[in-house]
C-alpha cells in the first residue's frame, strides 16, 4: 500500500490518520476459495460415476 502525506505541519492530524489506515489496511489477509456451484459439483460427480459404471459393465460383458 503507497499512503501519500504532506510533510506540512498544517495536516498532521490528516497525516497520522492516513498512517492508521495504512497501517490497518496492511493487516488485512484474503485467501482465495474456488466458488463451486453445487449443482455444477453434481454432475462432475456424476459423470465420474457414470463413465466409472461404464467401465464396470464393459469389463463384465467381457467376463461373460
Amino acid at each position: 500500500m503507497i499512503a501519500c502525506i504532506t510533510p506540512n505541519d498544517w495536516f498532521i492530524e490528516e497525516n497520522i490518520s492516513t498512517i492508521n489506515y495504512a497501517a490497518k489496511a496492511s493487516r488485512i489477509a484474503n485467501k482465495p476459495m474456488k466458488n463451486d456451484d453445487p449443482k455444477s459439483k453434481m454432475i462432475e460427480m456424476l459423470k465420474k460415476q457414470n463413465k466409472i459404471l461404464t467401465l464396470e459393465l464393459r469389463w463384465a460383458n467381457e467376463y461373460i
